[in-house]
């Protein structure tokens, strides 16, 4: 069971910080895109694209309006 935990080690403590302060860049997930909230149980046809950038998606609308200050920046 640990042995599974072992290939998220990296993203641990990004991952408890990261809602603390804002994030100043964006890491790609997948096929280059961002997602805010991939640890959600959303499905990836749920999964909403910036309209503006096509480049980072969100689990759903609450996770967009939650990260929507952040992203504007970077947008």
């Amino acid at each position: 069971k640990l042995d599974v935990l072992k290939e998220f080690a990296a993203y641990a403590t990004r991952a408890a910080v990261s809602p603390l302060f804002p994030v100043t860049y964006l890491e790609p997930v997948g096929e280059g895109y961002t997602l805010i909230g991939a640890g959600s149980s959303s499905s990836q046809k749920q999964n909403l694209c910036c309209s503006k950038c096509k480049e980072v998606r969100f689990c759903g609308r609450e996770c967009q309006k939650v990260d929507w200050t952040n992203h504007k920046k970077l947008c």
